[in-house]
């Protein structure tokens, strides 16, 4: 049987967790993105982009802003000290909680893979064994205190039945060998097989290197899940700082961070989204967009007529500077 969830070899004090959750009570909760719930499911962020406790997003469908911790972590000292210690990046983290009666009904997110770079944590924090949580097909009861992942990717749901508010935190992390060491051997050579996106740092190029990248792209309709680019758009690239920007005539869109002399990751994007320049003669002659593990239209969930592409490369005309 295919392993649609994996308990991971670390476990947290529930006391201490629960002594942090009570923290938290000041903070007001929001419900959360998406329209499979009826806005019972709420949440506060440890982690997001641009730091804000308040936001309702996921960074599924980034922003472009760097994630950073919120102001609920100087409340949360054993909550910061769990962050810590995972070596690894992280996105958008939570505590999410469900009411008795709440229902998260059946859904998938597709960019939650190793393909693309985002896996999503479970480290349960109040939790009951009639909260009916289900992961592609298979019932879980997680106890407090255990780190737990997910194939989110998979369609899932979760039914509180239980007498009392579920709250887990919830977390989304890049990949990097420390996150591969809490997964079993056979489970990591499964997944190597169909492509990991690991986690890069970004390396420093100089300011006549990030010159040289400079041109002018026209990006096509539909391709990114980002307003203002639905009917397509010319896009400028420029050297800034250690980074590239991409900027629309308005707005800048990107900040891209190094890391090949000639491979950009997207800042607030996942390892599983890059961008490749080639030169010619001193020049960029070609840039595309390169987007592993996730269906052709990224927002919509997986079907028989929209399954994962493997790697996908989007081709941008150039027009040099």
């Amino acid at each position: 049987m295919r392993e649609t969830a994996i308990r991971l070899p670390l476990t947290y004090d529930p006391e201490r967790l629960q002594l942090d959750l009570q923290a938290t009570r000041p903070f007001a909760r929001v419900p959360q993105f998406g329209g499979y719930h009826n806005g019972d499911w709420t949440g506060v962020s440890l982690c997001a982009e641009g730091g804000d406790a308040y936001t309702t997003r996921t960074g599924i469908v980034p922003t472009g802003q760097a994630f950073a911790y919120t102001d609920v972590i100087r409340q949360t000292p054993y909550f910061k000290e769990i962050l810590d210690r995972l070596r690894c990046p992280k996105r958008a983290v939570r505590l999410l909680h469900l009411p008795p009666g709440g229902r998260i009904e059946r859904h998938s997110d597709p960019p939650l893979s190793f393909q693309h770079g985002i896996l999503r944590l479970h480290i349960p924090i109040v939790t009951h064994p009639d909260v009916l949580f289900v992961v592609g097909d298979q019932r879980y009861v997680w106890n407090a205190g255990e780190l737990w992942w997910g194939d989110f990717a998979l369609p899932h749901y979760v039914y509180n039945e239980s007498p009392i508010e579920r709250v887990h935190m919830v977390l989304d992390v890049e990949i990097t060998d420390f996150v591969l060491s809490l997964f079993p051997e056979h489970f990591r050579q499964t997944q190597s097989s169909a492509g990991i996106s690991m986690h890069r740092e970004p390396i420093a190029l100089g300011a006549a290197e990030l010159a040289t990248l400079s041109c002018e792209v026209q990006i096509p309709a539909g391709v990114l899940p980002l307003p203002g680019l639905e009917q397509g758009a010319f896009a400028s690239v420029r050297g800034q700082g250690q980074e590239l920007v991409m900027m629309l005539p308005d707005r800048p869109l990107f900040r891209l961070q190094p890391v090949t002399q000639t491979e950009f990751r997207v800042v607030g994007w996942s390892s599983g989204v890059t961008i490749h320049f080639e030169l010619a003669f001193g020049k960029v002659s070609a840039v595309e967009v390169i987007v592993r593990g996730l269906p052709k239209i990224f927002l919509r969930e997986e079907s028989p007529d929209n399954p994962k592409i493997a790697v996908r490369k989007i081709p941008l005309q150039v027009r040099t500077a």
